[in-house]
């Protein structure tokens, strides 16, 4: 969708209504790029490694092992894909508790890096998303063809395209409606 259509209030939605639900475990990336530390492409493995950590002791235990290897050392030079691989892709198949479906929410990707690292990020994401049943991945992006090229490719992905889902002008009025009466902010001849 385009910037402002609701994309980020949509991964917001599902971010809070999977952690609402006891059924889900949640992680989630949102991606800014005016905020450094959320436009790097480089943070967005860690932070996800770090979130799923915190939920499953057997991948905790593994993540722990890479960390105090000397391979840790190479993450610092490592690239995206081979990052992914040393703290999210190698490890996920090796959990071995009964874990619960698992969302993984990524915000606003095409605001990570350069197109040709949105391309790798997106590769990597759609690696983690085949590499284990039980992880759900969700992404909202721009229409970027270095993303849009690497999800269309492959029949696991669901694209929904905001600009063409009928009820969307009527969700982002009721969405604004419902957030300023919450905010208290007077809409009276304003045009939503």
């Amino acid at each position: 969708g385009l910037a402002g259509s609701g994309k980020s209030s949509l991964a917001n939605t599902i971010a809070q209504m999977t952690e609402d639900d006891q059924a889900f475990d949640l992680s989630c990336f949102f991606c800014r790029r005016d905020d450094e530390n959320l436009s790097k492409p480089r943070r967005l493995f860690p932070t996800l490694a770090f979130r799923i950590a915190r939920y499953y002791a057997s991948y905790r235990a593994a993540l722990v092992n890479v960390l105090c290897t000397p391979k840790a050392d190479a993450l610092a030079t490592a690239g995206i894909d081979e990052q992914f691989n040393m703290l999210i892709g190698d490890l996920l198949p090796k959990t071995t508790e009964p874990p619960r479906t698992h969302v993984i929410v990524i915000d606003a990707l095409d605001e990570c890096g350069t197109p040709e690292e949105q391309a790798i990020l997106a590769g990597c994401i759609l690696a983690m998303a085949k590499s284990v049943p039980w992880i759900k991945v969700f992404v909202t992006s721009r229409e970027e063809p270095s993303i849009s090229s690497v999800f269309r490719k492959d029949i696991v992905c669901r694209r929904v395209d905001i600009r063409a889902e009928e009820q969307t002008e009527s969700d982002i009025r009721h969405y604004v409606t419902v957030k300023s009466t919450a905010l208290k902010i007077p809409l009276s001849g304003a045009q939503v």
